[in-house]
């Protein structure tokens, strides 16, 4: 059976190597104690959700995962929150997806701003 989807405010997919997924949801834990997560444990895949989200919390757990060349992404926000950067710290490949992209959208109108680096 699959669990249901999360239903909160704030969605973050935070993915890590998946021996670390029992230290990624004691961070959880203790830096959102009333979020919610999903682990997959053999995957390093979590969902974390959270009706309230202070700057810190979501900076903090952002940086543990891209601290185990993971990395945490904001899925679902709330309206007014549009300035938090949903992807985290740029990829060194960001070159080649400016290239990647110019080349199949010259005219920039997909998904302007939505994918990382705000590209």
């Amino acid at each position: 059976a699959w669990p249901e989807p999360l239903t909160t405010t704030w969605q973050l997919a935070m993915r890590i190597p998946a021996a670390l997924v029992v230290d990624a949801v004691a961070r959880v834990r203790q830096i959102l104690p009333g979020g919610t997560f999903q682990a997959a444990h053999g995957v390093g895949d979590i969902r974390v959700g959270a009706d309230v989200m202070e700057p810190s919390a979501l900076g903090e757990l952002r940086a543990w995962a891209e601290s185990t060349s993971g990395s945490l992404i904001v899925i679902t926000r709330p309206d007014g929150a549009e300035d938090v950067d949903p992807w985290g710290t740029v990829p060194p490949s960001l070159e080649l997806q400016l290239r990647v992209k110019a080349a199949f959208d010259p005219a920039g109108v997909m998904a302007p701003g939505r994918l990382p680096g705000r590209l």
